[in-house]
């Protein structure tokens, strides 16, 4: 069983395993635009971090690959990831989902590393705004520097919690 924070809709578990390969492929069902590319950077460090293999400029043998298709029909944020025995297909409604979507195989590898759990995964938000407040009413008011260091906290190291918003009031 994953260990997937916040718990996600649905993850049913299929028979099988998807073993990475020592190289990797990412293929899209449209051209990806920059905050696509954000994510997908992402991506590449932690399937390199975790699982040792290379991304290849082609598909071919030893290569497993993740495909990004939009797919019109799901919701704002919402995704869904099929690991299948040599590929890993992340559906999803623009490039906000594909990154929640992202987050959430990083979680994965981080905990399989190279032999992944088939399984089809449905997620998407309970609320729209998730994220962290800072009442300066009833504390100091941060430095920018400070501010500076708890976005970065949020995003690099605590990316799974798929915070959307930050308010100071």
């Amino acid at each position: 069983m994953l260990k997937i924070f916040p718990n996600p809709k649905t993850i049913i578990y299929e028979e099988g395993t998807l073993v990475f390969s020592p190289n990797f492929f990412v293929e899209f069902s449209h051209e990806p635009d920059e905050e696509y590319n954000f994510g997908v950077k992402k991506l590449v460090e932690c399937v390199k971090e975790y699982t040792g293999a290379e991304l290849s400029n082609k598909k071919g043998e030893d290569t497993t690959v993740i495909s990004f298709l939009l797919d019109e029909d799901l919701q704002k944020e919402e995704y869904r990831i099929d690991v299948f025995d040599e590929e890993i297909v992340i559906r999803n409604s623009g490039y906000v989902s594909a990154f929640r979507a992202i987050t959430t195989l990083n979680q994965v590898l981080k905990q399989c590393k190279t032999e992944i759990p088939q399984f089809t995964l449905v997620d998407k938000p309970d609320i729209e705004n998730r994220g962290i407040m800072i009442d300066v009413s009833h504390a100091k008011v941060p430095k920018i520097e400070e501010l500076k260091k708890l976005i970065d906290f949020m995003s690099e190291k605590h990316p799974e919690w798929k915070n959307s918003k930050f308010w100071q009031t």
